[in-house]
């Protein structure tokens, strides 16, 4: 039974937080496509979702938690969708700007949030490293590392939303969150799709 372009909406909003091109909706739906399965094309989505992964990681370090779209039913403002939205139009008017660094652009306005400036000290180099490790990676910073990251804090542009990007960008941190982030994508692939509004923090 193929599947229908209702599912493939309902998938890709919930698992890309965007809506899907003529040209996907094509790909996934119709009798010629009788043969692709709605959990073949949520397992396909969920490793393109790279974009969400990484506001979510983010959400989790620097705010202590997922974005509330994310950790229950869709209903309502959705931050996830609003903030990838962002990162994905920066992008797209920026094509040469490596992927980290439009993170960083990205962060750079998240610190400046006062429930930010007050959970990390960002003017005290040393403190914001061993605060940010602590909610990124949930450990204190090893003293050499302590040492390259002051370097990337350091830096007046940005440096101290570089770091935060190293951190919720690293091996380490997808190890951590990924399969929860992927399990809860899946989970809303499969849940009734509410309408909502991509909403800021």
């Amino acid at each position: 039974m193929p599947i229908t372009v209702e599912q493939v909406r309902h998938c890709y909003n919930a698992i890309l937080r965007r809506e899907p091109s003529p040209g996907e909706v094509r790909r996934w739906s119709g009798y010629a496509n009788g043969e692709r399965s709605p959990a073949g094309m949520t397992e396909t989505l969920i490793t393109q979702a790279t974009e969400v992964r990484s506001i979510a990681r983010l959400y989790a370090g620097l705010l202590g938690r997922f974005p509330e779209s994310l950790a229950g039913p869709i209903q309502g403002a959705d931050a996830l969708a609003y903030w990838t939205g962002v990162l994905r139009s920066f992008r797209s008017e920026h094509a040469g700007v490596p992927y980290s660094e439009a993170l960083a652009y990205l962060v750079h306005e998240w610190l400046r949030e006062p429930g930010l400036l007050s959970r990390f000290k960002v003017e005290d180099i040393d403190r914001y490293i061993v605060e940010l490790c602590g909610a990124v990676l949930d450990r204190n910073p090893a003293p050499e590392e302590a040492s390259a990251w002051a370097e990337i804090a350091a830096n007046p542009e940005r440096g101290r939303a570089r770091l935060a990007v190293t951190l919720s960008e690293s091996k380490e941190c997808k190890g951590r969150l990924d399969d929860t982030i992927n399990k809860k994508l899946r989970a809303q692939a499969h849940e009734p799709l509410l309408p909502f509004i991509s909403s800021p923090l």
